[in-house]
């Protein structure tokens, strides 16, 4: 593991609260120093719970949320009322607790052409950092039991892009859905990044990402491995069970 990546492990009752702590005093130290709080939102079940965490009381008190801007790193090319859509679980978990919200950013996936959002998402961004890469306050991961992160798969040809975009098309591998993702440039350049990782299934991959084993190709979520302290991972007990039980280098 790299020795200035953090690693912090929790109990599996105690995940999403203690995640949305963290964010809480996150979210407040950006305001603090920047006036703002620029996020980008993953989707899939473990940060539903977080969100589900932040969006009640008492943790929906403890956050400008007037100060917050939320933003998605991946999403499925559906509707937003569709299930399947992490603007729908962002919605149904935790914006729908507040009573005054942040600005919210959903890739539009209401255009016929998923290249045309692609494009849009990518101008919002250009103009919401001036130009400049978007350098996200947070930046919230999950991680693929084939170690994938956003929507960027295992051999997938984003990977290998050295371009300016920061907002491509995806195919999942697995369910054959397009999906419109944050390009590496656009998520390493995060001012924190924190992956949320849950579920004895996820074991295995997080000791592989975590010790470095495999390839970039391989394995997507190593293409944060070399940011230092920038990265915090949150694994539950069941996800940190192969680092707890063999160790990391």
């Amino acid at each position: 593991m790299s020795s200035e990546a953090k690693v912090e492990i929790i109990e599996p009752r105690n995940f999403g609260g203690d995640v949305a702590d963290e964010l809480v005093s996150l979210i407040g130290e950006a305001v603090s120093e920047r006036g703002i709080c620029r996020i980008a939102l993953s989707g899939g079940t473990t940060p539903g719970a977080v969100y589900r965490a932040l969006g009640h009381p008492p943790r929906v008190n403890e956050v400008p949320w007037e100060k917050v801007v939320l933003f998605w790193g991946d999403e499925r090319y559906v509707p937003h009322s569709d299930k399947q859509s992490n603007m729908n679980m962002v919605q149904e978990t935790m914006l729908a607790g507040l009573t005054h919200g942040p600005r919210v950013h959903p890739i539009p996936t209401d255009l016929s052409d998923p290249e045309e959002a692609a494009r849009k998402y990518d101008a919002l961004l250009r103009a919401e950092f001036s130009g400049a890469l978007p350098h996200f306050d947070l930046v919230l991961l999950g991680l693929g039991d084939d170690g994938h992160t956003a929507s960027l798969f295992p051999h997938s040809p984003l990977l290998q892009e050295d371009g300016e975009r920061l907002v491509a098309v995806a195919l999942s591998p697995k369910d054959g859905v397009t999906r419109i993702t944050l390009m590496p440039r656009a998520l390493r350049a995060g001012r924190r990044i924190l992956f949320l990782v849950s579920g004895q299934a996820k074991a295995d991959m997080a000791h592989r990402v975590l010790n470095g084993i495999g390839s970039i190709d391989e394995f997507p979520a190593l293409l944060f491995r070399d940011l230092g302290d920038t990265v915090t991972w949150y694994l539950d007990s069941g996800a940190a069970r192969k680092i707890q039980e063999l160790g990391v280098r």
